[in-house]
């Protein structure tokens, strides 16, 4: 499965700082290990079976509904459920989770490399498909209760103004 992963810019003075980050082979190592872990599982994570999935993929409670307000204000058919679970379940794998969380999932259904043939509604209220739809914005509770949204994107994936 190949995903895409937009990061934000980096400020200058953090990029000429002395600490340069993860190496290049550092991070071969991070997806050596997570390619490792997959096969331990018995399936590149692309190719988990549906039946599989749930027992895979299993979600901490914040993961969990931060996956059913992506499902319910999107429009999520199960097939892009499906993908957000294996995108999630790579994130998590990257970074030697064992279950997959609120950050994992976020981070797999703002991918712009995962075509979830989206509908759901706008901040308006108005409903919208992919195709028309100006931005995406996903807002609720977070798992200490308090309102919580994920910053809202434009069809090009720009990050746009958002509530």
């Amino acid at each position: 499965m190949q995903f895409c992963l937009r990061t934000a810019a980096v400020p200058y003075k953090e990029m000429r700082a002395s600490d340069s980050g993860v190496s290049s082979a550092e991070m071969r190592e991070r997806v050596e290990a997570t390619q490792s872990i997959q096969q331990r599982r018995g399936f590149y994570n692309s190719h988990i079976p549906a039946n599989r999935l749930r027992k895979l993929c299993v979600l901490d409670d914040a993961g969990e509904r931060t996956l059913e307000m992506a499902v319910r204000h999107m429009g999520l058919s199960a097939r892009a459920h499906n993908r957000i679970l294996k995108v999630a379940r790579t994130i998590a794998d990257l970074g030697a989770s064992e279950t997959v969380c609120a950050k994992h999932v976020a981070e797999a259904v703002h991918d712009p490399g995962l075509d979830l043939g989206v509908r759901g509604r706008n901040h308006d209220g108005e409903g919208f498909n992919s195709s028309d739809a100006n931005q995406l914005c996903i807002s609720g509770n977070g798992p200490d209760g308090r309102k919580q949204t994920v910053p809202c994107r434009t069809r090009a994936g720009r990050q746009a103004g958002g509530s």
